[in-house]
């Protein structure tokens, strides 16, 4: 085994980090804890660092806006990222259709791909899973 240590980035919004300058660890875990535990079991604790950069509340043109802080200058190997979410919020979507959220979040998410792999950094884009509940009215509210 290699003695590099494998640096991966997790973006995205309160799925997988939360709101700034909150613990949590405390009361509960996120995907990015689970891909860390999942890791350092694969390839050892020293080999592999996680950093969560998810932050509650993103969309993804608020990450496009700090993707130098958030990303870039971290230098990881991969990053990987699960947002969109709020993008389709109705405190962020005004009078803004559906298919003109979709082209913004598609040229923020070429914009952030772009740049990552520019800076020699894979990326792995994550998708929520369609929503299923009793009342779906109350999904994404």
């Amino acid at each position: 085994m290699t003695t590099d240590k494998l640096k991966v980035v997790c973006l995205g919004d309160s799925l997988t980090g939360p709101s700034p300058g909150q613990t949590y660890l405390d009361q509960y875990i996120k995907w990015s804890d689970l891909l860390q535990l999942a890791l350092e079991s694969a390839l050892g604790t020293n080999h592999v660092e996680v950093i969560n950069q998810g932050s509650a509340g993103d969309t993804s043109s608020a990450l496009l806006q700090h993707l130098q802080e958030r990303l870039l200058q971290w230098q990881p190997n991969l990053a990987v990222l699960l947002i969109s979410a709020n993008n389709f919020a109705k405190d962020q979507v005004g009078s803004a259709s559906d298919a003109e959220v979709l082209a913004g979040l598609k040229d923020d998410l070429k914009q952030i791909v772009g740049a990552a792999k520019q800076a020699g950094i894979r990326v792995l884009l994550l998708q929520y899973p369609d929503p299923r509940a009793q009342n779906m009215e109350k999904v994404w509210v």
